[in-house]
């Protein structure tokens, strides 16, 4: 893709997070809507619930912000997030 990425524009919110990046297990609010990471199409709508049901490693990093895998309630799908991606 011709996309240049700011890099000072990406930020990730620590709150939901231990000490070793771990994400607490709960219930979380989508900021935004979520695209599938191989079709690229959006498979979780913002302001809708996704479920982290035990304390969460990072599966990986994008720019130096932690990726999780989560589940989004509706659909029971999993779906990958950044602690930006949530509010709870």
């Amino acid at each position: 893709l011709d996309i240049e990425i700011d890099p000072y524009a990406l930020t990730e919110n620590t709150w939901y997070q231990d000490e070793n990046s771990n994400l607490f297990p709960g219930n979380y609010i989508l900021t935004q809507d979520i695209a599938s990471p191989t079709t690229g199409e959006i498979i979780a709508l913002k302001n809708t619930q996704v479920v982290v049901e035990n304390l969460q490693s990072p599966i990986g990093k994008f720019q130096d912000i932690n990726i999780y895998r989560v589940k989004h309630k509706k659909t029971n799908q999993e779906v990958y997030v950044s602690n930006g991606d949530i509010t709870r």
